[in-house]
């Protein structure tokens, strides 16, 4: 015996739209820019290119950059990071400096607009007849809004001039803000022309993790090598499902008579941890270097 279902019956009901079937805004988004990309190897003094987000944002995303490789000439070893043209499908990535360059790339941050999470910013250092050589310069930065508590603060280098050495840091982290520490070991100089690039979010976000890691770690900075490595276990149980990550550059230690030549990168990324590098080669000195990171899920 057949039974017949008249039309307008239950296989014909649709259910009325929701908010909870329409797709997540989108969130955090990193990506990475090698000049390579454009040019082989010589570039000019500036190289850029339109980047688009792997999904559009409502509106345009802040954006955070750092630089993650550079092989420069050594007589004007300057190298600048930034975006320009940023609306909500895209960006273009710009990598300048003062004199051609041979190599530069850059690792950048997508934040989504209106993040009640994450804050973000530059601060510029430009040495000058006021910085005692050697000395360190300390720059303090006060949050567009105070979290509830001292939040987690990283800090890249987005632009560089090398000296001999540059390091920066984030110090003195408080709900209202923090300090920018730039810091050079050579006594003939002080700190010379640098941005920082840095992103403040809640200490107590779930999946979530950042940090540093230092050749000075595994080795003193008489003992130059190009090939560093090592390994960054992540805090227990902070990951679900493997994180991504953004990497760049903290700190430089790569002499003054070479041309300057660093790359670093993360790999074997996993939730328990990862592998990091900071690489020279040719006849490069790499006395230190160090990466600052950002893992996320």
């Amino acid at each position: 015996m057949a039974f017949v279902i008249p039309v307008g019956g239950p296989l014909d009901w649709t259910p009325p739209p929701s908010e909870d079937l329409s797709s997540p805004l989108p969130g955090l988004q990193i990506g990475t820019f090698c000049s390579t990309e454009l040019h082989f190897y010589y570039s000019s003094k500036g190289v850029f290119h339109k980047i688009p987000y792997e999904c559009p944002y409502p509106g345009p995303p802040g954006l955070v950059l750092a630089l993650a490789c550079l092989d420069l000439d050594f007589a004007s070893p300057h190298l600048a990071a930034s975006a320009s043209d940023i609306c909500s499908a895209s960006f273009t990535a710009n990598l300048l400096a003062r004199e051609p360059y041979y190599t530069g790339s850059l690792s950048w941050l997508a934040i989504p607009p209106d993040s009640k999470d994450f804050l973000y910013g530059t601060v510029h250092e430009k040495g000058n007849a006021k910085n005692l050589p050697g000395t360190l310069v300390i720059r303090p930065v006060q949050f567009q809004r105070n979290f509830s508590s001292p939040p987690k603060v990283v800090v890249w280098l987005s632009e560089v001039e090398l000296g001999k050495c540059v390091r920066v840091s984030a110090v003195d982290i408080r709900s209202c803000g923090f300090s920018v520490r730039f810091e050079t070991n050579d006594p003939a100089k002080t700190v010379n022309d640098a941005m920082v690039s840095w992103v403040a979010y809640p200490g107590d976000m779930p999946g979530i993790s950042s940090g540093t890691a230092s050749t000075e770690a595994q080795r003193p900075t008489t003992k130059p090598q190009l090939y560093n490595t090592g390994y960054i276990r992540f805090p227990e149980g902070v990951f679900k499902k493997t994180p991504r990550v953004m990497a760049g550059l903290n700190y430089l230690d790569l002499g003054s008579k070479q041309n300057p030549r660093i790359s670093v990168q993360c790999s074997n990324v996993s939730v328990f941890g990862m592998t990091w590098e900071a690489n020279g080669w040719c006849d490069t000195v790499v006395s230190g270097a160090g990466i600052s990171y950002l893992a996320f899920e």
